[in-house]
């Protein structure tokens, strides 16, 4: 059984609630307008299948995210297409 699981990042704002093992998470705001331009590059960039394209779009979404290592093997295309 798992007792204890970290759903924060650590520079993420949070603030208390009715228990005091229950935090609520301070989401950040984003522009609408800056979600869906984001949201687009990182449509594009699946299309096109640019690995490189999509790992920039979302850092720059989710600065939280790590890239992973240069020295770690490349990731294999999987079709998930409906037939």
């Amino acid at each position: 059984e798992k007792l204890y699981e970290e759903l924060f990042y650590d520079q993420e704002a949070t603030q208390p609630t009715g228990h005091e093992k229950i935090l609520l998470a301070q989401c950040r705001e984003v522009e609408w307008s800056a979600l869906c331009n984001h949201m687009e590059r990182i449509q594009t960039a699946c299309q096109k299948y640019d690995e490189k394209a999509l790992r920039s779009s979302i850092s720059r979404l989710v600065p939280e995210w790590q890239e992973i290592p240069s020295d770690s093997p490349p990731s294999k295309i999987i079709d998930l297409a409906i037939r």
